[in-house]
């Protein structure tokens, strides 16, 4: 499915204050991806709960323009809440969700300056990063 800001992409409005909860069956996972971000920096902000909106389930606060990394919840709740304050506006986001079945693991996401080499995240399967030129992967190579 998709999730888009109000006004997306023409910029979403002052006071906004939206909640969205993806449910999916007993045993699944949800991941989340964003195909475009762009909030203003510290006062307009999508908060990503790994199940109900609660605080001891924040997993992610979000603002700026760098498209964030796929998000997996740990349940099968995904909660998405976006509130903005009384001035200046961007254009908004674009969200892809998907089921994830309980023997796959998820996309681990893109890593900035870098290439994602495997397009499987089942069970098992190993993938591996490299990065451009110029650049020094911090972490491991195969996940």
């Amino acid at each position: 499915g998709t999730i888009e800001s109000p006004g997306f992409p023409h910029g979403y409005p002052n006071y906004a204050n939206c909640t969205w909860i993806i449910i999916t069956g007993e045993r699944n996972r949800i991941q989340l991806s964003f195909h475009t971000f762009a909030l203003e920096e510290d006062f307009d902000i999508l908060s990503v709960y790994d199940g109900q909106p609660q605080q001891g389930n924040l997993k992610v606060r979000l603002s700026g323009f760098q498209l964030p990394s796929s998000i997996v919840s740990t349940g099968s709740i995904l909660t998405l809440w976006f509130t903005t304050d009384f001035a200046v506006s961007a254009q908004g986001f674009k969200a892809l969700y998907e089921v994830l079945p309980s023997h796959t693991c998820g996309n681990p996401g893109e890593i900035l300056k870098g290439v994602l080499h495997g397009t499987r995240f089942n069970i098992g399967d190993k993938i591996r990063y490299s990065c451009l030129s110029g650049y020094i992967l911090e972490g491991h190579a195969i996940l």
